[in-house]
């Protein structure tokens, strides 16, 4: 069966409704095309802000970073003048000089009942020392010591007795010069 229709209606009118669905299809594409177009750009709006958010995270690592690592370099300016201490402090230990070694002999030839005043020593190795004692004895015994190579072990090479006094205390005084 076929189907009979009857269009009362004048051809405009079609032609009308016809250009209506165009015309309908057209805002229904463009209404689709504007929300995807809005979904889109808010989208990439949020990520613009989400980006934003995490450089100016990553900066603040980045600034943080940076002043740790100029921290750690103050520390390591400050290992390295330690460490350089450190192997001078070894070499001087290792490599005695001759001032350390005469101080030394000295303090261990020294009797007991001589008091030294002052000890200094010049580059060059010479001592200046300045000792009292109530015990001529005991003066002699060491100035004997000083000049003997058997016993100041060849270091020695003189000893000058630049002042040798005696106080109405009794008491001895004497400036030396060892080279």
């Amino acid at each position: 069966m076929e189907k009979i229709t009857i269009n009362l209606l004048p051809p405009e009118v079609n032609l009308a409704q016809k250009q209506g669905q165009k015309f309908y299809k057209i805002r229904v594409l463009s209404i689709a095309v504007m929300v995807i177009l809005t979904f889109l750009s808010s989208t990439v709006f949020a990520l613009r802000i989400l980006q934003s958010q995490n450089l100016t995270l990553a900066r603040e690592k980045f600034e943080q970073a940076q002043g740790k690592v100029s921290e750690l370099k103050d520390q390591e300016a400050k290992l390295q003048v330690l460490k350089s201490r450190v192997t001078n402090i070894r070499q001087i230990k290792s490599n005695p000089s001759k001032q350390s070694q005469l101080f030394n002999l000295i303090s261990a030839i020294i009797p007991p009942s001589i008091i030294v005043n002052s000890f200094g020593a010049d580059r060059a190795g010479n001592v200046n020392l300045s000792a009292i004692t109530a015990d001529y004895l005991s003066l002699d015994l060491f100035l004997r010591d000083l000049v003997d190579p058997q016993i100041n072990e060849g270091k020695i090479g003189a000893v000058d007795i630049e002042n040798l006094s005696r106080g109405r205390d009794g008491v001895y005084r004497t400036n030396l010069k060892i080279k």
